[in-house]
């Protein structure tokens, strides 16, 4: 049977992953826990092995936007804490009971459906109170928070686990709002503690938080795209030393020559002025490449920049490559990362097209394969092999770890 070539395929770094993680603890220090985000699957660089690594490497918890996403994560076998940081619906609580997942508890409608749960299940709930000091997404405010504690400690079904809120504006160097929403929290902790409630776990800091805002630490902090090795603005780069931990690369498909006044792709969006030496490249807006890069930016092809030109197409856009006259068909190109000497950063795609590294790494998405990385070499894994830490079948739900504790 013949080898099927892969046209498009990132490239995932877990050595990077891993040092960002221990450079977030080193930064906040050992009496404050790191909760590793590994929500929409991992930022598009795979929530299971990230999860993975980060239990290896000292993570407290993760983090997940659903009950499914840690329903997955606890059927390969990760045992850390998992927190669903954000509001669910009704018909995901049992199994996120069931898997020993902790629940925001916001909305606040949605405490009775926790408490029934438990009892039918005869589990003890975990639970989070998510404040909304400033954020307007979902949350409760801190007077209903407050409201609602009260009710979680006259509750034996309902453990409160933590107290967290979410900043808005931390990824800027203006911190005004940040305190703002900080004297909230930290208010509502007061009221909290005068009546002799105990919050739990605090956290407060993402990832802006974690690297430029020390006084937003409390006992947790929230390790999301910086976890994989970038920024959420220039100003958090500028405090942070880390690795990026995704590569997107594909292949020449074609090559051919035009000649001057000859156009490429849809809308004769480029004429070429020249004698022009071409090479399509196997990726295109359904792989991640996004359309709004049509005559943007560059590609490294063998290791040399090469500049985008036409319309990105569906399956695949061009490139100009006259002046790297040894590109043959079947030739690596890089969209994002290194390759000789060069490198094509994320964010510097995500400016030219309009978008965020948030947005450009999760675009990327299940669809297209992934290959993870140590010390430089693939890491080679039987399609069929049982996750680490599971013994037999993938599917067998492994014990989670006991609650986190402040």
């Amino acid at each position: 049977m013949g080898r099927i070539t892969e046209r498009v395929w990132a490239e995932i770094d877990l050595d990077a992953i891993a040092q960002n993680l221990r450079y977030a603890q080193v930064r906040v220090g050992t009496s404050v826990g790191v909760l590793a985000v590994v929500k929409s699957d991992g930022y598009g660089h795979g929530a299971v092995e990230v999860a993975r690594e980060a239990e290896e490497h000292g993570a407290k918890a993760l983090g997940v936007a659903t009950p499914a996403e840690g329903v997955e994560l606890r059927q390969a076998g990760v045992t850390l804490p998992i927190v669903v940081i954000g509001s669910c619906f009704e018909d995901e609580i049992p199994a996120a009971i069931e898997h020993g997942i902790s629940l925001s508890l916001s909305p606040a409608e949605v405490f009775w459906p926790v408490v029934e749960a438990a009892r039918k299940l005869e589990r003890r709930a975990r639970v989070h109170l998510l404040v909304d000091t400033g954020m307007s997404r979902d949350g409760l405010s801190p007077e209903k928070a407050l409201e609602l504690a009260e009710h979680i400690v006259d509750t034996p079904e309902l453990e409160l686990e933590g107290t967290f809120t979410h900043l808005a504006t931390s990824s800027r160097a203006d911190k005004t709002f940040c305190r703002e929403q900080l004297d909230r929290f930290g208010h509502l902790l007061g009221e909290l503690l005068a009546r002799d409630i105990s919050p739990g776990v605090l956290h407060c800091a993402n990832s802006g938080g974690l690297f430029t805002l020390p006084c937003s630490h409390f006992d947790m902090v929230r390790q999301g795209l910086t976890l994989y090795g970038l920024s959420p603005s220039d100003h958090v780069a500028g405090e942070a030393d880390l690795v990026r931990a995704m590569s997107v690369r594909t292949r020449v498909i074609a090559c051919k020559e035009i000649a001057a006044g000859a156009s490429v792709g849809y809308l004769r969006e480029f004429v070429a002025h020249r004698t022009t030496r071409l090479a399509t490249l196997a990726i295109g807006y359904a792989d991640g490449l996004r359309l709004s890069l049509s005559g943007k930016g560059h590609v490294l092809v063998n290791g040399r920049r090469a500049p985008l030109v036409g319309r990105v197409m569906m399956n695949c856009t061009v490139a100009d490559v006259t002046s790297l006259p040894s590109v043959r068909i079947g030739d690596e190109a890089t969209v994002i990362g290194g390759s000789g000497r060069n490198e094509i950063g994320t964010s510097d795609i995500a400016k030219l097209s309009g978008s965020s590294p948030y947005e450009l790494v999760c675009t990327f998405g299940r669809h297209i394969r992934r290959v993870y990385m140590r010390s430089g070499k693939q890491v080679i894994q039987a399609p069929d092999a049982a996750p680490r830490g599971v013994a037999g079948d993938s599917t067998r739900l492994a014990r989670p770890a006991g609650p986190l504790t402040p």
